[in-house]
């Protein structure tokens, strides 16, 4: 058994493959949200919430430091003999090629996320991951990366303006989000998604309005992409798209 991993900025996703499991279009996955910031709780924390029985190979792309990366290649290899392989952005590879003059710039899960979308339809694709940060990347028909946006996400604005501006406070994240707000942390709540929701909007029309000069089926995956609010946006909902592309990648 192989173990696939995303680690991302406020949590990690996993999910076991089996290595007859072929091209199984699903992927049974687990989520885990870190609790602390220090890198060697943090690889505590997270083999302790991962199961590792039967696993022979773990596969894993992280936005996280190299410190973390280390250190967890070092704790599953003393304490379980496995071998962990972190995986990287490549300038040209599984049929896509980036648009970004230095690959390891370009974030790996970016990159799995790419390789997945391009393997799913042979149409131009854009490809948003909302999660911490929002992503918006383009490829053609062909696989050519056109390039990318990066945004904050609603936490990352909300915790902004907390800890830049005085009198505000964090507010509780309710699911609803209104235009007229009575209180300041409502505002700043709502703000936040609709600034993420009307951005991604804009910058999906600008993308199709572009040289892309085709049509281009939209993805989308990441743990707030309810966030999005693209209910009248035809796109297709791909919860495991990094996974699914760090299957391809691991090969």
């Amino acid at each position: 058994m192989k173990l696939l991993i995303d680690f991302g900025n406020s949590r990690c996703k996993w999910a076991s493959l089996s290595t007859c499991s072929g091209n199984q279009d699903t992927l049974e996955t687990n989520a885990y949200v870190y609790k602390s910031e220090d890198s060697s709780h943090r690889v505590q924390e997270v083999a302790e919430q991962i199961c590792f029985d039967s696993i022979q190979e773990i596969h894993a792309v992280s936005v996280l430091s190299d410190v973390f990366n280390k250190a967890f290649c070092m704790h599953v290899e003393k304490n379980l003999s496995i071998a962990t392989k972190f995986h990287i952005s490549q300038a040209n590879s599984h049929g896509v090629t980036l648009a970004y003059a230095n690959p390891l710039s370009y974030g790996a899960d970016r990159y799995a996320a790419l390789i997945a979308a391009h393997h799913k339809s042979s149409a131009a694709k854009i490809v948003i991951d909302c999660g911490t940060a929002t992503t918006v990347d383009a490829i053609d028909a062909s696989g050519k990366h056109l390039g990318g946006l990066i945004i904050p996400g609603v936490a990352l604005m909300c915790t902004s303006l907390v800890n830049k501006a005085s009198g505000i406070t964090m507010p509780n994240h309710a699911d609803s989000t209104q235009l007229f707000n009575d209180n300041t942390a409502d505002a700043v709540y709502s703000g936040s998604r609709l600034v993420l929701k009307h951005g991604v909007r804009g910058i999906i029309q600008e993308i199709v309005d572009s040289d892309i000069n085709q049509h281009a089926t939209v993805y989308v995956a990441g743990g707030d992409s309810h966030m999005l609010g693209l209910d009248d946006i035809e796109y297709v909902d791909c919860p495991n798209l990094v996974l699914e592309g760090l299957r391809i990648m691991q090969g």
